[in-house]
């Protein structure tokens, strides 16, 4: 028989004792990592849930406002002045809202708390109101002179049919506030 070369059997007990803790510490770190990223992913979603319901929140508490304000007799008397006195009366109540207004099946602004908030811009939220009956959000847009806002709106309801749509521009910057609340 002969001679096993001494280099190849240190190479052998070197492989047998230092693989299978490489392996070990190699399969350790992936699995960590990997738990890591469930952990990193859970944490995103939870903040994101938050962040929904934050702004959910504060869209909600509009509405209600909103739904309050629907009920006046000023809307249904025709004394839309009115109206837009008591409306105001909201806005430091509300310190979210730009401007309270009120929108007839024409799509016109018949009453406002700010005389500069006539034009509506984009359209589709409204005619939704008045289509479904039901709340709706504008998507978010930039007011001039550079602030950002979703426009918020609910069906003033008489008799079963949509009357008027009565909505409030609500700052962006609002909705950041709730969130670091």
């Amino acid at each position: 028989m002969r001679g096993v070369r001494l280099g190849l059997l240190l190479t052998a007990l070197v492989l047998v004792t230092s693989v299978p803790p490489a392996m070990l510490g190699a399969w350790l770190t992936w699995t960590s990592a990997t738990h890591q990223r469930e952990l990193i992913d859970a944490q995103n979603i939870e903040k994101a849930r938050a962040v929904v319901s934050a702004i959910d929140l504060e869209v909600e508490r509009t509405m209600g406002g909103l739904v309050a304000l629907g009920t006046l007799d000023p809307i249904d008397s025709g004394h839309l002045a009115h109206f837009s006195e008591i409306a105001a009366r909201m806005l430091p109540i509300h310190p979210s809202w730009q401007a309270v207004r009120l929108i007839d099946p024409s799509l016109q602004v018949v009453a406002s708390t700010d005389a500069t908030a006539t034009a509506l811009g984009s359209t589709d939220w409204v005619e939704a109101i008045f289509r479904t009956g039901r709340p709706a959000t504008s998507t978010l847009k930039q007011h001039p002179p550079a602030e950002w806002v979703v426009n918020v709106g609910v069906p003033v309801l008489r008799d079963g049919k949509v009357r008027y749509v009565l909505a409030t521009r609500l700052r962006a910057a609002a909705l950041t506030a709730s969130l670091q609340r």
